[in-house]
């Protein structure tokens, strides 16, 4: 095991962010092999993350363990220094690809900010847990732009009018399959890809969140500190 998979893995276990590190990946290869040996102690593999997917040029990639994976309507225990985005997310079926909503945490195992690029794809792009809603066939929703709304029990509820374009999306699992597939990792049936931030990062408290969007089922989560 690489000594930066066993700091990823401590600062997870404690909750504890790593001030510091001389073990660090110095390449991209390093970086990944690090990404799939947090994965594997941790449980095994269940999605991935594919930020920015704008450009192909420019897209990152971060598994996510199956531990860190929840669903509509399940309570999450809260972890100190968490934040939330609210996204789209990608199903892969045998029939093809699914969409839903999904709310994912981001919790960096990495205090502050001197830590390199390489270190943070290592830290799995600080992921930290996907909440997946409902999902439908993408090949049945239209492109167009629609009010994505997030609001949670004791909070102001956030709108933003957000862009919906399955092409756009398919860009982005087309360019995965290559990543994944050159790591040895193929994308298997029910794998969950989350595709960046329509809302968020927003500070992560107590209490039940809902994202709603036009044409998808609500997506929610409640968060407990017990």
């Amino acid at each position: 095991m690489h000594p930066f998979t066993r700091t990823v893995l401590e600062a997870d276990r404690t909750a504890s962010p790593a001030t510091a590190s001389e073990s660090g990946p110095e390449t991209i290869a390093e970086a990944d092999t690090i990404q799939f040996e947090v994965i594997e102690a941790l449980g095994g593999h269940g999605g991935w993350k594919v930020t920015p997917w704008s450009s192909p040029n420019s897209m990152l990639a971060a598994p996510i363990p199956k531990a860190w994976m929840w669903r509509s309507a399940d309570t999450v225990k809260l972890t100190p220094g968490s934040r939330l985005e609210v996204e789209f997310a990608l199903v892969h079926q045998e029939n093809g690809w699914q969409v839903c909503l999904a709310l994912e945490f981001l919790r960096s195992r990495l205090a502050g900010q001197d830590w390199s690029p390489l270190a943070r794809r290592a830290d799995l792009l600080s992921a930290g847990g996907i909440v997946v809603g409902p999902a439908r066939p993408l090949a049945g929703l239209l492109s167009g732009e629609a009010a994505l709304t997030l609001t949670h029990s004791t909070s102001e509820t956030v709108i933003v009018t957000t862009t919906f374009d399955p092409e756009t999306l398919m860009l982005a699992v087309d360019w995965l399959e290559e990543h994944a597939a050159r790591l040895g990792q193929p994308i298997a049936p029910g794998t969950v890809v989350i595709t960046s931030a329509r809302i968020g990062p927003l500070p992560l408290v107590e209490g039940t969140y809902r994202a709603s969007w036009t044409g998808l089922d609500d997506v929610a989560v409640t968060i407990s500190s017990s």
